[in-house]
């Protein structure tokens, strides 16, 4: 029974994790001059614009400020993973994959041998 090679999977080319990276990169970019200028503008809102009873504005937007500095954490340590994976583990998954497919290239051909030898030895 032949092992067919197109059984093993495909490893992820570098060039695409890459390009994912620079996509987050430029989210992450993004995010940040958006938080920063919200709080530039947020800032200079008293100076416009006084609303008596208003204190409280800043506790209730804690929440989504947070959010976002989460949300900017979390792009930060996926553009780390994907580095890591660039550099460790692709490299490391393409070279097993490549050796598993020279064993399966052999164990076909012991395996066809093998059929060989029990197909002569039915005959006699």
């Amino acid at each position: 029974m032949a092992i067919p090679e197109d059984s093993v999977v495909e490893v992820v080319p570098s060039a695409n994790v890459e390009h994912l990276d620079s996509l987050l990169s430029s989210a992450q970019s993004k995010l940040d001059a958006a938080m920063e200028e919200a709080q530039k503008q947020w800032l200079t809102l008293p100076d416009v614009l006084q609303v008596v009873g208003a204190d409280g504005m800043n506790y209730l937007l804690d929440p989504s400020s947070r959010a976002v500095q989460e949300w900017g954490t979390a792009l930060a340590s996926a553009r780390t993973a994907l580095s890591d994976a660039v550099t460790d583990t692709l490299p490391t998954l393409v070279t097993r994959r490549a050796r598993l497919l020279e064993r399966i290239v052999e164990v076909n051909r012991q395996s066809s041998d093998a059929d060989g030898a029990v197909a002569l030895a039915d005959a006699q």
